[in-house]
């Protein structure tokens, strides 16, 4: 998650957002919803930092499911 926060900070968005699917789909497997949680955060930072606004929302959308469960 360092690392990711270092691209976006470096603006290097699209990497981060590459950074962060990999990472999800090995984070959803423990099932650890704090993290999970920071790294969709991080997606929605990067998506709308390069004007992607429907992936920024699916991010947003999946934060507030996180949190409902």
């Amino acid at each position: 998650m360092e690392l990711i926060n270092r691209y976006i900070d470096s603006e290097q968005y699209r990497t981060a957002l590459s950074s962060t699917d990999g990472l999800l789909k090995e984070l959803k497997q423990f099932d650890d919803k704090i993290i999970l949680t920071e790294v969709y955060m991080l997606e929605s930072r990067a998506a709308h930092s390069i004007q992607n606004l429907p992936r920024a929302k699916v991010s947003l959308y999946l934060l507030h499911c996180i949190g409902q469960s």
